[in-house]
């Protein structure tokens, strides 16, 4: 390319010089990129062979253009640019791009650039050398909890003696941080291509003794540990080990390898994912060590305060927030004490709040003294979802000093979804009593139920849904987790049981309990009064035949039964209208709530149970006309209404219903 480029001087009216200096141009970008090309491929190949094989292949590419003009002059691509190509090399070359001499230009161009090559050979060789430059000179590994190796967790640090080692390995040694628990090395046996982790004092790792050895890499050529990471560790006896590496040094500070995991402190800095959170010691449920959450707190309820224990930093997203809220703090008039001596004109006592909830491993999740200044603030803490939990504020003392009392408020959620979507868990008073226990609803509920209950009083109300989910939060077997794909179905057989519950004087001639459910901990498959297929309920029980009597209404959850094919109802004392949520058992082939005290008209929500066969609804208290909507159901063939209090005539258009049998 330079040796072709154009003489100015020499140029003449016809010559293309547009094209010459493009030509020139790109021959000179393919040779930059080849020779770079080489150079990379020179410092990243660790292996001979490779090297040589992408020498080939680079060489191959870069004659693909010579190859190309000798096939057009074969006529491989056609008469046409065979014959341009002849064209083409039997064209004189212009003037302009002939020398004098010709290696001037050769020795201009071919000297800087060997120089520039070598010079950056020989950088790349000084760096690999160099314990100073592109070597990790901090790691962090954690092995994992409750295993002989996680004494060796903690930071390395190159060690700047590893000269000879550097001379003979061609590696560097790490030492263990000092305030690690056990000392230990990472050093690189070259004869082996491993690296070892080791407790002997040692810059060798070739020469180590096997009771010194404690892990090993697979095979590696690289010359930074970093790389090692990539692949897999054996401990000394060739097990797989679980380990995690950072090599981050901006993050790896002093205060980083001071920090430890899993010790019940919880630090700042090791509160990420990547530590696990600091294996746990951020929340109360995952720190499991006696010093979890002592003194951690210094202001609670956005106020100062002292000291307090707590865990104000927890970020696991695993955890759910539950915020208590401050709604007065006071003194009861009617037990102020008249104080002599030296309690004389003493001010009330801040009274102690205890938070505890089930899974915090004994110790508190929150416990500070309550100060009048927190009075209408909230303060948020992370539980375990679905947690069984009490806030204690005590309200006696042994002196005769009076305490202040408070009012509070528990809400699913933090600050800000309570300012958005208030739920209200409980509400107490430390005056009428000192402990109030509850549990947090997972959040998985409150999804998946949010259409068919009042978020708002999921907790406080009474009715039967929230009876339904009270009873699903009680199941000890696992049957009621919300993850299971018939769910749903267990809300809705629940919310149906507790509208319409067993007779009281009926329960001891059947095996329902005392409590009129006919419902059980174990698998609803498996009561007696369901039939499922897949899974899922397709028959339900509840009439004349299943030996019980129930008193009450039917329940609108019973139109999440999505699968239901038959219900049976009857022989009960029901009583109510029909929901209109039956709108949605379009698989229902057989529907009997017979002798029963139902009342009002028949809803046209009915006409949507297109597989809908058989239809009885005798002896009840319907009222109103017969809805001529009933001879529109196309696969009807037994229908019974008698002794109801319809009015009217009876429709034409049942004498249509040709199914009828």
């Amino acid at each position: 390319a330079v040796e072709m480029w154009p003489k100015m001087k020499k140029v003449k009216k016809e010559d293309k010089i547009e094209m010459i200096m493009l030509s020139c141009f790109m021959r000179f970008s393919q040779g930059i990129l080849a020779s770079v090309v080489v150079l990379l491929l020179v410092i990243t190949t660790s292996d001979v062979i490779d090297i040589i094989l992408n020498f080939t292949a680079v060489n191959f590419i870069s004659g693909f253009d010579d190859v190309a003009f000798e096939l057009a002059q074969w006529g491989k691509y056609g008469p046409r640019l065979e014959a341009e190509a002849k064209r083409i090399e039997d064209l004189p070359a212009p003037a302009c791009i002939y020398r004098k001499y010709e290696d001037v230009r050769y020795r201009w161009t071919v000297l800087p650039i060997a120089v520039t090559l070598l010079t950056l050979l020989a950088t790349v060789t000084y760096g690999q050398a160099s314990t100073n430059f592109w070597l990790t000179k901090t790691l962090r590994i954690q092995f994992e909890d409750d295993t002989s190796y996680e004494t060796y967790s903690g930071c390395y640090v190159i060690n700047p003696n590893s000269t000879l080692n550097r001379m003979t390995e061609k590696r560097a040694v790490y030492n263990s941080y000092e305030k690690n628990p056990t000392f230990a090395q990472f050093g690189y046996c070259r004869a082996d291509q491993k690296w070892y982790l080791h407790t002997a004092n040692n810059l060798s790792a070739c020469d180590l003794p096997e009771e010194n050895k404690v892990a090993y890499s697979e095979k590696t050529y690289s010359f930074d540990i970093a790389t090692s990471f990539e692949g897999s560790w054996s401990s000394q006896s060739g097990t797989p080990l679980e380990l995690y590496f950072f090599q981050d040094e901006d993050i790896l500070n002093e205060e980083q390898c001071d920090s430890f995991l899993g010790d019940g402190i919880c630090n700042t800095n090791l509160n990420t994912p990547d530590y696990d959170f600091d294996s746990g010691d951020c929340c109360a449920v995952t720190c499991d060590e006696a010093d979890c959450g002592l003194s951690t707190m210094k202001k609670a309820f956005d106020t100062d305060i002292g000291s307090g224990d707590g865990y104000p930093n927890c970020k696991d997203p695993s955890m759910v927030p539950i915020t208590i809220y401050l709604n007065n703090i006071y003194r009861e008039e009617a037990l102020i004490v008249d104080q002599e001596g030296i309690f004389a004109n003493a001010k009330p006592r801040d009274p102690l709040l205890i938070f505890d909830c089930e899974g915090d491993q004994g110790n508190n999740l929150l416990m500070v003294s309550i100060d009048v200044a927190m009075m209408n603030k909230t303060e948020t803490v992370m539980v375990a979802d679905g947690a069984s939990c009490s806030i204690m504020i005590k309200n006696v003392t042994s002196e005769q000093i009076d305490i202040w009392f408070v009012d509070y408020t528990i809400y699913h959620g933090d600050k800000e979804s309570i300012e958005n979507d208030p739920i209200v868990i409980t509400t107490g008073s430390s005056f009428e009593k000192e402990v109030t226990e509850f549990q947090r609803i997972p959040d998985c509920f409150i999804t998946k139920l949010g259409d068919y209950v009042n978020k708002t009083t999921i907790y406080t109300g009474t009715d039967p849904s929230n009876q339904a989910i009270n009873w699903l939060l009680g199941d000890s077997l696992g049957f009621s987790l919300c993850k299971r794909r018939n769910f749903i179905e267990r809300y809705a057989l629940a919310a149906m049981n507790f509208a319409a519950p067993v007779m009281e004087d009926r329960t001891k001639q059947t095996d329902t309990n005392t409590f009129g459910l006919w419902i059980n901990e174990r698998k609803q498959c498996a009561w007696r009064t369901v039939l499922c297929v897949d899974g899922m309920v397709s028959e339900l029980d509840l009439g004349f035949a299943s030996g019980i009597y129930l008193s009450g209404t039917m329940a609108t959850e019973i139109g999440l039964l999505k699968n239901l094919r038959k219900l049976d109802m009857s022989y009960n004392y029901l009583s109510g209208t029909i929901p209109l949520e039956i709108e949605g058992w379009k698989k229902l082939e057989g529907l009997n709530i017979g002798v029963n005290k139902f009342t009002g008209a028949i809803p046209s929500e009915i006409a949507q149970l297109t597989s809908l066969q058989w239809l009885m609804i005798n002896n009840n208290n319907f009222n109103g006309t017969i809805p001529t909507i009933l001879a529109e159901m196309p696969s009807i063939k037994m229908l019974s209404m008698f002794a109801n209090l319809f009015t009217g005539s009876l429709p034409d258009e049942i004498g249509s219903m040709s199914k009828l049998q």
